[in-house]
């Protein structure tokens, strides 16, 4: 059963999810919602597409774009350091990114992360088969799902919510906060012509 340990600064959902799909966040969440956050778990660990872009970090290069749709890699996802993260909308704000790690995840020192296009930090996820670190002074961006433990180590900071099905570690003076949306869609509001009775003229009397 999943755990949560460590003394933090937390503005966020740091949540355990277990093989049952019990959630814990301080306490026990309602069974109902335990059943949605498992089964998004499972979902995103397994959902089939035909073609996912396959993807690995590599020494060397500091410079990534992330575009709308799902990211496979093979083994572990190890982010070089001062690396620069955009990840592109498309122009849609609900579009999704998935970034699907077959193995570790280990956050790189240094990095930034950059929203163009629409893009919005809440539609973002690292979905993680191993283990997750986000080393000490490092910067991680996203909603993290792991199956492994997760480690927030002292002066690290992560910026979004973290779902773990084993023990989620927070050292001292790691920050956990909420990613806030880049900007939000303003509906334009409209206004429902008024129909005129035939029996009516532009004077408001009756017609003869």
């Amino acid at each position: 059963m999943g755990v949560i340990t460590g003394a933090a600064a937390i503005a966020a959902d740091i949540t355990v999810v277990d093989g049952k799909g019990a959630v814990f966040s301080g306490g026990v969440i309602a069974d109902q919602a335990a059943a949605v956050f498992g089964e998004l778990f499972d979902s995103l660990s397994t959902a089939v597409v035909p073609t996912p872009t396959l993807f690995e970090f590599t020494a060397g290069t500091t410079n990534y774009t992330f575009f709308p749709g799902i990211y496979d890699i093979a083994g572990s996802a190890v982010v070089p350091s001062d690396t620069t993260i955009i990840f592109d909308g498309k122009g849609i704000f609900s579009n999704v990114i998935v970034i699907r790690v077959a193995g570790d995840f280990i956050a790189g020192v240094g990095c930034s992360f950059e929203y163009i296009n629409d893009a919005q930090p809440e539609h973002i996820m690292w979905v993680v088969a191993g283990t997750t670190t986000v080393p000490t002074s490092a910067l991680a961006n996203g909603n993290v799902f792991s199956t492994g433990a997760i480690t927030v180590e002292p002066s690290g900071v992560l910026n979004g919510r973290l779902f773990g099905r084993s023990t989620i570690s927070l050292l001292d003076d790691c920050i956990v906060s909420l990613a806030e949306s880049t900007s939000r869609p303003t509906a334009t509001p409209t206004v429902a012509p008024i129909a005129v009775p035939s029996t009516a003229t532009t004077t408001g009397q009756p017609s003869n």
